[in-house]
């Protein structure tokens, strides 16, 4: 019985193929040069896949103590981050000597910390990267008496009040108070 057109056409088409394909070189060669390729291309995809890490889910932040303001802004931080699939755990510290310290130590978990600007620790941070300001918080001196004071220095014989250890408030304080002579030594006293 002949072959309908159809048919012939395509024989045609497969013959044709054959000599593009590449003169003397068949199908099976060419696959069998491509497994190799194939092979190393999905062992380094499950080499990538298996041997780096995958980015953490979870962010523990540094922040201050419990019931402080700052202890408050961090937590505001959970639900939105929570959004995108992030867990925020909230550390609380004594202040933002401790959160700088925390985030400088290669052995704590802590991943970020809210600090205080000015805040100095003895440790280098040359390795911390700040990501910007939150928010600016006034230093507001308040004094009992009738006298009118005018400079910091004034304030040398008295009680000071400079806020709470490790707190970025206090670190501040002492270095407004020492560039104004004032050293908590002698009779002034620092609280």
């Amino acid at each position: 019985m002949p072959e309908e057109p159809n048919q012939k056409d395509a024989h045609r088409r497969v013959r044709r193929l054959r000599l593009r394909v590449g003169h003397g070189v068949s199908w099976h060669a060419v696959l069998l040069s491509l497994v190799p390729v194939l092979v190393a291309v999905g062992a380094a995809a499950f080499a990538i896949w298996h041997f780096t890490e995958a980015p953490t889910r979870t962010l523990t932040l540094s922040s201050g103590p419990v019931g402080s303001v700052v202890y408050t802004m961090a937590e505001q931080y959970v639900p939105i981050l929570k959004k995108d699939g992030i867990r925020l755990v909230v550390l609380p510290s004594k202040g933002s000597s401790q959160n700088l310290e925390r985030l400088v130590d290669p052995h704590s978990d802590v991943d970020l910390a809210l600090v205080q600007g000015g805040t100095q620790i003895k440790q280098s941070v040359a390795d911390v990267v700040s990501l910007g300001s939150l928010s600016y918080e006034p230093i507001v001196l308040f004094y009992r008496g009738t006298q009118h004071l005018t400079q910091l220095s004034q304030l040398k014989g008295r009680t000071i009040g400079i806020g709470m250890k490790g707190s970025g408030t206090q670190a501040l304080a002492m270095a407004f108070l020492k560039a104004n002579g004032i050293t908590g030594d002698g009779d002034t006293t620092l609280e």
